[in-house]
């Protein structure tokens, strides 16, 4: 990004650069070593101009002067810069930079929201929603996918485990007020407000788990609870499991699996994950003892490997966020 200096700066540089050297004024001031040489070339003139202007960030005629093509061509590459690292880019950014830009450059440009509708257009720029894709390469996939299924076939083969002792099983958390910010509203609208719920921090974790050959185990709910204690019980028809902040950690997976599979018969195969509650070394101690096996997905391969995603917890938050919308709605 462009880097200018009002000429009080250029000044101050060229005082520190007599005393110091043009390197270590350069560093100091964060300009090159070429602009540090070219304002001491220069210091009468910005001394003359310090009198009538000293925020002024070019002599008079000196340089050519930014238009607003220029203008458009840095923050497109900020913005390229920012989603190739991956950070998130908004509308409020955008005209947050192009406003401190064209004040930093003396442009006389209007960075209004209209602004802001021609500069997508003109870079064919949109609004997209986030997604979750994959960051490993398609080489990594097929490895690690191969890896993953010649693992599971080698420990059904060993052990000779039936469908009914393989077990995939995860947990999600599902939050009670909607987080789309999309609506269907009417063509041409000057606002668009979305009521929230005021249960922006309220959620429960739902586990659940089923068994290859189609066997479901109950749903597990966990609870917020403020003792430090962490208990676990059946409710009308589902698990209800409480911790102190209703996450799951090493001490809830534990408990879970006691309760669900403690007199289960052996051998049993339990598949999810690598969620760090899942793979701490004190669940590692707690399933060797009760002499249950264990297969973790690999990172990065959620989205290949694990149904639950798909086939339980996205049509279970679906359904919940129509629920939730639906009873908040007035009924007529």
């Amino acid at each position: 990004m462009v880097k200018s200096f009002t000429t009080k700066k250029k000044l101050e540089a060229v005082e520190y650069a007599k005393l110091h050297g043009k390197s270590a004024a350069a560093s100091l001031f964060g300009a090159t070593r070429s602009s540090i040489r070219g304002w001491m070339n220069q210091e009468g003139q910005l001394r003359d101009l310090m009198v009538t202007k000293p925020s002024a960030k070019r002599l008079s005629g000196g340089g050519r002067p930014l238009t607003s093509e220029d203008h458009d061509s840095i923050i497109f590459e900020r913005i390229i810069f920012n989603r190739i690292e991956g950070y998130r880019v908004t509308r409020s950014m955008i005209i947050n930079w192009a406003t401190d830009l064209a004040e930093e450059l003396d442009i006389n440009l209007g960075c209004s929201t209209g602004w802001l509708t021609r500069f997508f257009s003109r870079h064919d720029l949109v609004l997209r929603q986030g997604t979750r894709r994959p960051i490993l390469s398609d080489d990594q996939v097929i490895e690690r996918g191969l890896n993953f299924i010649q693992q599971a076939r080698s420990l059904i083969s060993t052990y000779d485990i039936p469908l009914s002792c393989i077990y995939n099983l995860d947990e999600t958390a599902i939050f009670f007020d909607h987080s789309k910010q999309k609506t269907v509203e009417l063509r041409g609208a000057l606002d668009v407000p979305i009521k929230s719920f005021g249960l922006e921090k309220t959620r429960i974790t739902a586990v659940m788990a089923a068994s290859a050959d189609g066997i479901k185990r109950k749903p597990c709910i966990l609870l917020q609870w403020r003792g430090d204690e962490t208990s676990i019980r059946q409710e009308n028809g589902m698990v209800l499991l409480t911790t102190k902040n209703s996450w799951m950690n090493s001490n809830a997976f534990i408990a879970y699996i006691k309760f669900e599979f403690a007199f289960h018969p052996r051998p049993l195969l339990l598949i999810f994950d690598s969620a760090r509650s899942h793979i701490s070394q004190m669940v590692k101690s707690f399933l060797h003892a009760n002499n249950i096996l264990t297969l973790v997905i690999p990172g990065g391969m959620t989205g290949f490997l694990q149904p639950a995603d798909f086939s339980w917890f996205k049509s279970v938050k679906q359904t919940c966020s129509m629920e939730e919308v639906s009873s908040s709605m007035p009924t007529r």
